[in-house]
């Protein structure tokens, strides 16, 4: 989900696993690389494999999920938040040059999303599954 705000243009991705990691990677490679990036997964995730898809960026984020407060080795983290509801992630996403992007679990993605745009904490239309 692709915004561009007053605050600068800003990408939201549920890729929550390797290949979904890769296969957002190379359809934002038109963006170019990203200022910002802002990531986050539940354990049960291979933080290297996770890391190695996620795209480069000038900055990197981690937000803590659930229980787990200590960010995966193997990246330089420029910042660190203590989970999806801290205040202090929008202020850092509006103080971007160039696009943000946040991806990961749904569990960051949505309420940051809901927190920075000011907006419902989900999408409006109800989902089925036809089966």
């Amino acid at each position: 989900e692709h915004h561009h705000t007053v605050r600068g243009r800003v990408v939201f991705d549920v890729a929550h696993n390797p290949a979904g990691l890769r296969a957002m990677t190379k359809a934002l490679e038109r963006f170019g690389r990203p200022t910002r990036l802002i990531v986050g997964w539940t354990g049960g995730r291979n933080d290297l494999d996770m890391l190695s898809a996620c795209p480069a960026a000038n900055s990197m984020a981690w937000v803590a999920l659930d229980k787990r407060r200590v960010p995966p080795g193997g990246a330089q983290w420029t910042q660190i938040f203590s989970g999806p509801d801290d205040p202090n992630i929008s202020p850092w996403i509006a103080n971007s040059d160039g696009y943000t992007l946040i991806c990961g679990s749904h569990r960051l993605v949505g309420p940051v999303r809901a927190a920075y745009l000011r907006a419902a904490p989900s999408d409006p239309w109800r989902l089925t599954d036809p089966t």
